[in-house]
């Protein structure tokens, strides 16, 4: 953010506000600061005029333009990856290396789990469904009214049944 301040009349030239440029504004606390509108509000439709604030008013507002941009910075370091490029193991996002294979198997258990298929019975499928989106046996036993061991066999079941239809 481009800004220029007035103090006892004197105006300074445009500077860039950085976090230690902040600090010093702090401690000489100017009588006014002229920033470009384009800086605090880009879509503003007073674009390019200039906007002379006081200090406290700008106080705040530099303080939370600060905070913005030190939360950007963190967030690319921690987004880095400073490894040379051979130490760094081509499976390890594996998102990113999902062979065809694997997304046609998810394909079919998906068909399989939330189409029509004379693999499960609909029970089955209900109850693998309800697992695999994180539910405990024991709360599908209860949503379901039975136990959970009975709801334990019936996913190991649809388990065992998907395992030898993709043999």
């Amino acid at each position: 953010m481009l800004i220029k301040i007035a103090k006892n009349g004197i105006e300074s030239e445009w500077f860039q506000l950085t976090k230690k440029r902040h600090r010093t504004l702090l401690l000489e606390k100017p009588d006014a600061v002229f920033v470009h509108i384009d800086s605090l509000y880009p879509k503003s439709p007073e674009s390019g005029q200039i906007v002379e604030l006081s200090f406290p008013c700008f106080n705040l507002l530099a303080r939370e333009f600060v905070l913005e941009e030190n939360r950007q910075e963190k967030q690319n370091e921690r987004h880095q990856d400073y490894r040379a490029m051979e130490d760094i193991n081509p499976r390890e996002n594996g998102a990113l290396m999902t062979s065809l294979e694997e997304i046609y198997l998810r394909q079919e258990i998906k068909r399989i789990l939330y189409g029509p298929s004379n693999v499960l019975t609909d029970l089955q499928q209900r109850r693998l469904r309800l697992f695999l989106d994180g539910y405990t046996l024991t709360r599908i036993g209860e949503i379901e009214g039975i136990s959970h061991t009975a709801v334990r066999k019936s996913v190991i079941s649809a388990i065992e049944k998907i395992k030898k239809h993709f043999e």
